[in-house]
């Protein structure tokens, strides 16, 4: 079920003649929270694919979010490189070396597994 199918559900909920008003709270409060992560799948389109039931979606979230993380990794590493940021985090750079290291084969291992399930990424 997609988020607006979750939020639409909630809604009903609410105006349900038995709806009490800890039940109109929780929808209103969920409600709210969902529609923070539509909000936001907007720039991190796996957001919704790791809410899917689907287990297939989920994986497909799990390597798009990766990816994304790499990617931030990487610019900063290049930028301390190239010496247009001035680095103040406590880790050291061959500790973000090595992160991306293993996030890099970790994320090979979500596509060989993905090209065994026959699961597009």
């Amino acid at each position: 079920m997609s988020i607006d199918g979750i939020i639409k559900h909630f809604t009903d909920a609410m105006a349900s003649p038995s709806a009490t008003e800890d039940t109109i709270e929780i929808a209103k409060n969920t409600i709210s929270y969902l529609t923070f992560l539509k909000n936001e799948s907007a720039s991190k389109p796996w957001l919704e694919l790791q809410s899917s039931l689907d287990w297939k979606d989920r994986l497909k979230g799990e390597y798009m979010q990766l990816q994304d993380r790499i990617k931030k990794l990487r610019r900063t590493l290049v930028k301390i490189d190239a010496g247009t940021i001035d680095f103040k985090g406590k880790s050291t750079i061959p500790v973000l070396l090595i992160q991306e290291k293993h996030m890099t084969d970790y994320l090979h291992t979500l596509e060989v597994r993905m090209e065994l399930e026959g699961i597009e990424y």
